[in-house]
């Protein structure tokens, strides 16, 4: 079986995974489009619907099969639990505004810390930021933060063409 790798930034540190497999499923792409416009796996979505729909793409309560996989692991303070394998893209056309792009960064990081914040709750009954470090390392490696900020495919040209992005690393 082949291996496949892939790389994502976590917290400014990149990290090679390798996997042996991979489906569409645990890949969350959002492709910020210019004009204010949000792609969320292909179909267009409001700036304020972000969160919560990234929330319940990580969360997979009910391990939906379209929803990211997860994997067992242990985890100080929760023994065996699961863990989601989803990674969130984005990807942006080269005119977006870096304000709107900014939005829609801090729009997925608040939807890792609702989820943080919730499990807090639920498992020590008091917030995230008042944990000792040892719970809130085990939080993150519940829901650890797997944001890829990848090049677009697609940029438009001096002209207003749509092209296939020839960038020297593809």
């Amino acid at each position: 079986m082949s291996k496949k790798y892939y790389c994502y930034l976590v917290s400014y540190f990149v990290v090679l995974v390798v996997c042996t497999s991979w489906t569409d499923r645990n890949l969350f792409t959002v492709w910020v489009k210019s004009g204010d416009i949000i792609l969320v796996k292909g179909e267009e979505r409001k700036l304020s619907d972000l969160k919560e729909l990234t929330k319940e793409y990580i969360a997979n309560p009910n391990n939906e099969s379209w929803l990211p996989s997860k994997r067992s692991k242990r985890v100080h303070f929760f023994g065996d639990t699961q863990v989601s394998i989803a990674v969130v893209s984005i990807q942006t056309d080269r005119d977006v505004t870096y304000g709107f792009y900014i939005d829609v960064q801090n729009e997925l990081e608040k939807a890792y810390a609702e989820l943080r914040e919730e499990l807090a709750q639920k498992k020590f009954g008091t917030t995230y930021g008042s944990l000792s470090s040892k719970k809130q390392k085990a939080i993150n490696t519940v829901f650890p933060i797997r944001i890829s900020e990848a090049e677009p495919n697609w940029v438009r040209g001096k002209d207003g063409e749509l092209r296939r992005n020839s960038s020297w690393y593809y």
